[in-house]
């Protein structure tokens, strides 16, 4: 029969031989420590019939051994406790989920994109009645033509007409003979002249009169691309307003769809069938929705009053139509570089330059030759002197010729040719910028036909994922954050998508510039 001290001897003796009886050489000594214990608790918990231990009776002072405790009690001894302490749970009643009421947020009115629409033909319409800037070149075609007819006075006579009234103290008279006389000064005289001059030979006018009509068509093809420009800032600021609109209607549904998001979190919260968590993460959506959409209504007004400065109007209260797709220009590469050679105005432009440069060296050599100048004039007057004659006449020819001006003519042909050679320079370079246009467009626009495809398939995507995250977020199967991200990338999408093809339109009307072909009735 077991004693109490034979049970911890044997349990010594266990501690002391259990580092031999497995292999736990070289193991810390809270390791030994522990598994000590561990194989302690495990005799002391064993079964009475493993170990015969003696009953217990009123005076007898040994400790007590229970079977299924895990202490125990020693005389003198606290009470040694070998079970794990571990945190002390509560029970707690399943908490019912609150009840939320569903969001009364509404969606925004579509005022912005229900006014009356206005199509691109129309505005440059708008623009003919009221833009200060096509004020400004009609007058410039008026100077133009004032210019150019002002250049022929000098091939023209000038006449002009005077007329003097004199009175005098006395009255001068000579006798001329027995029964004549002669009047020197009467006492009211009256003088009358018509005098006439007219340079009719001058070999500087002849270019000059050339250079006036070139200039006019200069101004007016400088007038013709300022239309066209400003036309085209028009068509761009139009398609900005395009994007705008749409921008703010991809915002509007992107909010619906936050709502409808919200909707389905609270009624599952509601249900027990999520947390807080996400109905806040729903509603932090709803937030960032709405604030998308009041910086697209914001963006789009502030597109509308670029577009009503460009207009010469103080605001703009319509809402733009989707024009048709502009096409492209007949042929190919080759055909629009020779159509753009031809066609476009600033070349032309500088054509023009050209001329005018050849036309003023041609009048600075002119000057080595003479000019005539034919002159008269007829005078009445009351006083007719020794003659007796109250009307004279007169005519003659004059001729210049300078023969040295102390070198200013070859100073001015010098500034021709350089005149003229820049004017060359500047022909080159402009028909290799509009070389480089006509390609460049061309390139842009194989990209933006690309990025279209790539956005509207993009779109596509975004749009099913956004269908799928969210039938799948009904059925418990998604996490809001990911039918958050998904609503994001569809807003996202549908704002690219729409800002493509926009372009690609944008780049059509580039290239029909650049070809010469933009043209506005």
């Amino acid at each position: 029969m077991l004693t109490n001290e034979r049970l911890f001897e044997r349990s010594r003796e266990s501690y002391v031989s259990f580092p031999k009886r497995f292999p736990f050489q070289g193991r810390s000594d809270s390791l030994r420590t522990f598994l000590c214990f561990g194989f302690l608790a495990l005799l002391v918990g064993l079964p009475g019939a493993a170990f015969s231990t003696p009953k217990a009776t009123k005076d007898s002072k040994l400790p007590t051994f229970q079977r299924g405790k895990p202490h125990v009690k020693l005389p003198g001894w606290k009470r040694l406790d070998l079970r794990p302490k571990l945190p002390r749970v509560r029970r707690v009643a399943q908490a019912q989920p609150p009840k939320v009421k569903l969001s009364k947020t509404k969606l925004p009115p579509a005022t912005p994109l229900l006014l009356p629409k206005q199509s691109l033909q129309q505005v440059y319409q708008l623009a003919k009645k009221s833009n200060v800037d096509l004020r400004i070149l009609k007058q410039n075609l008026v100077l133009a033509e004032i210019a150019s007819a002002r250049a022929w006075i000098a091939l023209r006579p000038r006449v002009g007409l005077s007329g003097s009234y004199n009175r005098n103290q006395f009255e001068v008279i000579v006798n001329t003979g027995p029964n004549t006389s002669a009047v020197i000064t009467p006492k009211d005289r009256f003088d009358l002249g018509v005098q006439m001059s007219w340079t009719f030979m001058d070999f500087t006018t002849i270019p000059n009169v050339q250079v006036a009509a070139l200039s006019k068509k200069l101004t007016g093809k400088t007038v013709q691309q300022t239309k066209r420009e400003l036309y085209y800032s028009i068509s761009r600021t139009y398609y900005s307003v395009l994007l705008a609109e749409g921008t703010l209607r991809s915002a509007r549904e992107s909010w619906q769809n936050a709502l409808q998001h919200l909707e389905i979190s609270q009624a599952r919260l509601q249900a027990g069938m999520t947390t807080n968590l996400a109905t806040m993460q729903a509603k932090l959506d709803v937030a960032r929705a709405q604030q998308s959409w009041f910086n697209a209504r914001n963006q789009l007004r502030n597109t509308k009053l670029t577009l009503a400065l460009l207009l010469g109007l103080k605001t703009f209260p319509y809402s733009a139509q989707r024009p048709n797709k502009p096409n492209l220009p007949s042929g190919k590469m080759g055909r629009w570089l020779e159509l753009a050679r031809k066609q476009r105005t600033e070349l032309a432009s500088k054509r023009l330059s050209l001329a005018i440069a050849t036309k003023k060296l041609q009048s600075q050599w002119l000057t080595y030759l003479p000019t005539a100048t034919l002159s008269g004039g007829v005078s009445l007057t009351n006083a007719t002197g020794f003659a007796g004659q109250a009307a004279n006449w007169s005519l003659g020819v004059s001729l210049q010729w300078a023969l040295y001006n102390g070198g200013a003519r070859t100073s001015a042909i010098r500034e021709g040719y350089a005149n003229l050679r820049k004017a060359q320079l500047d022909y080159q370079k402009e028909q290799q910028a509009i070389d480089n246009e006509v390609r460049k467009a061309y390139l842009d626009l194989q990209n933006a036909t690309m990025a279209v495809d790539i956005a509207r398939r993009n779109a596509e995507l975004a749009e099913q994922t956004y269908r799928l995250r969210q039938q799948r977020y009904k059925a418990g199967m998604a996490t809001p954050v990911s039918v958050s991200d998904a609503n994001t990338l569809l807003l996202n999408a549908k704002i690219n998508m729409l800002r493509e093809s926009l372009n690609r339109e944008l780049i059509v009307l580039r290239l029909r510039r650049a070809v010469g072909q933009f043209l506005v009735k």
